[in-house]
């Protein structure tokens, strides 16, 4: 039975000639607002309904 290596994420080789699809601003964004979409998530618990 002969041995494969097994490439972790890190050592696949990645299209370096590839643009960015997100510029800064627009990638810090789109992580606020998920964050805040996560936030609201927690606060409201399971079953949507608010406790407040």
């Amino acid at each position: 039975m002969k041995h494969r290596e097994i490439l972790t994420p890190t050592q696949l080789p990645l299209p370096l000639t590839q643009p960015a699809l997100l510029t800064e601003p627009e990638y810090r964004s789109i992580v606020t607002a998920l964050a805040q979409v996560l936030l609201t998530a927690a606060r409201t618990g399971p079953g949507g309904q608010s406790d407040e």
